[in-house]
């Protein structure tokens, strides 16, 4: 009877642990289908934010154009590099050298102007970023967001001089903000950092960074 009886809470445990697993598993597909739709969501919002009255014709890169500006983000957050230095004449010292008011100047400038992505992502944060980008991420041009924009066509290009670059959305560890970077050749090219926040289950544009670097 004993052995029955524990032939049983052992089945018992089995089934259990089976049902745990399986609540794992979806549990993860859930949250990757999930990161997924928001990725494109993203994507739709910042075409949305940036394509021009007169566009029938969307063109997107598929190079990776992130890199320098997270590097040079880190670098002078972490490593307290400015982003560019300017050089002058002083006719006391008869030498070039650094602009050193500009300078102390221009750090108060980026410290405010960085000062929402400094407060939600960690050093840890933007280190696994760098770490994911060096990686091939590509948007997946089968996505039905490319197939569902009226009177806009998504035209892919590999070209430097792509009109439009934008970058996959990158997460903190908490998943409750994230930010792309986006790059437009309209009249110049600038550089973009957009910051998100969820509250709930839905995201908003909490920051606009354009002009990274300067």
């Amino acid at each position: 009877m004993k052995i029955q009886i524990l032939q049983q809470m052992q089945k018992g445990q089995k089934h259990v642990t089976k049902l745990i697993l399986i609540f794992l598993v979806l549990s993860v597909n859930y949250c990757k289908a999930q990161v997924n739709n928001d990725d494109y969501y993203f994507l739709d919002k910042i075409i949305q934010i940036t394509k021009q009255p007169s566009d029938s014709v969307y063109q997107l890169s598929r190079r990776n154009e992130t890199i320098g500006s997270l590097r040079n983000y880190y670098d002078f957050r972490f490593k307290h590099r400015p982003f560019y230095t300017t050089f002058v004449y002083d006719s006391i010292t008869d030498r070039v050298g650094y602009d050193t008011l500009q300078l102390k100047q221009n750090r108060i400038k980026w410290k405010a102007k960085y000062r929402v992505m400094d407060s939600v992502f960690t050093k840890e944060d933007i280190e696994q970023i760098i770490e994911a980008e060096l990686k091939d991420t590509k948007w997946d041009s089968t996505n039905i967001v490319f197939n569902n924009k009226k009177n806009l066509l998504i035209k892919w290009t590999n070209s430097y001089y792509s009109k439009n670059f934008i970058s996959k959305p990158y997460y903190n560890e908490k998943k409750d903000h994230a930010f792309l970077v986006s790059s437009h050749n309209i009249k110049g090219t600038t550089t973009t950092f957009y910051v998100f926040k969820k509250e709930e289950e839905d995201w908003s544009l909490v920051d606009k960074i354009e002009n990274v670097g300067w």
